[in-house]
């Protein structure tokens, strides 16, 4: 056997084990355009539509990526525009009856979400100020904890959102049958140094997924929070 022989069946295997670095090199891929161009023969293989083929298989990619990349950002979007709407009704709160009434009438719409809960803990809850209903309720002390670790989340983190496959029916009542993932967020009250949560739940199991993000979740609990800091519990 040649040594040119030997050299051919060299390139040849690098070809065969990883076509690539010829698709991928323009000047390469001219070279046996031109070549092919002026070539008669059962040899010649048609490069120009591997190439074409190849060229619409990338484009393809590309235009999938870029309506996954476009998709996100209008829900990024559309999701600060409905917080910042929810926010401004919240702002217009002063004290838990108008909370509860907007979180019923508006809030909930406004979010596109199923119901919208909030959990604080007193010592003495028979004692509270608060009068407890379907969207604000007074709980005694440890109820938030074992309610974020319903199913094993951990304390710190500040949201957390979920599946759930037994909603729990003091917090949504009789709409729990229809709830499918729910957002937990922890509310810090400061000085009153109460635990509290508020809690949205959703009859669409894929809107509150743990891999999705939870700033805009985490904006509108700080809200709230401080709103129900001017209040007397």
């Amino acid at each position: 056997m040649t040594k040119n022989s030997d050299e051919l069946i060299e390139v040849k295997n690098k070809v065969m084990s990883n076509p690539e670095i010829i698709l991928d090199d323009v000047e390469v891929m001219r070279a046996l355009f031109n070549t092919y161009s002026n070539a008669i023969g059962e040899n010649v293989i048609d490069l120009r539509s591997v190439a074409i083929e190849k060229l619409e298989s990338k484009i393809k990619r590309a235009e999938t990526t870029n309506r996954s990349i476009i998709a996100a950002a209008y829900e990024n979007i559309s999701g600060y525009e409905l917080i910042h709407k929810a926010i401004l009704l919240i702002l217009e709160t002063d004290n838990f009856e108008d909370l509860q009434l907007q979180l019923c009438r508006t809030v909930q719409q406004t979010l596109k979400v199923s119901h919208i809960h909030i959990m604080i803990e007193q010592e003495k809850p028979e004692d509270s100020v608060i009068k407890s209903n379907s969207y604000i309720s007074v709980v005694k002390a440890g109820s938030v904890k074992n309610y974020i670790n319903l199913e094993n989340e951990l304390l710190q983190k500040t949201v957390t959102m979920r599946r759930v496959s037994s909603p729990n029916e003091s917090v949504y009542g009789e709409k729990a049958h229809s709830i499918k993932s729910e957002a937990v967020i922890q509310l810090d009250l400061r000085e009153k140094k109460l635990s509290a949560l508020l809690i949205i739940g959703s009859n669409t199991a894929t809107q509150f997924e743990p891999k999705k993000g939870t700033e805009l979740l985490a904006f509108f609990g700080s809200v709230i929070e401080r709103v129900i800091r001017r209040w007397t519990i």
